[in-house]
């Protein structure tokens, strides 16, 4: 077994979560909080090494949670660009 630390402002922990189910097949896991982390407990179910199932896992976490801030700040800037002139007001 494995203790991964990912610190919530760099990961999103929906995304998080959603990284764990897509490795459910060669892993299992436990997600706890712990102060400023997610701390998440992997065990491989034996066909593939541990660290290698760990290292996807953060690419795939830190991917995923980057894209979605990129496309919530992109999608505001779009909100923002696109207001007609005196809406609000």
């Amino acid at each position: 077994m494995l203790t991964l630390r990912f610190h919530k402002e760099l990961y999103d922990g929906f995304v998080l979560d959603a990284a764990m189910r897509t490795y459910a097949a060669v892993a299992s896991f436990e997600r706890a909080e712990v102060g400023e982390y997610y701390e998440v407990r992997l065990t491989s179910s034996g066909r593939h090494p541990e660290q290698r199932i760990a290292d996807e896992l953060g690419n795939y976490a830190l991917g995923a949670s980057i894209e979605e801030r990129t496309s919530s700040v992109r999608d505001a800037a779009y909100s923002a660009n696109t207001k007609s002139p005196g809406a609000g007001e």
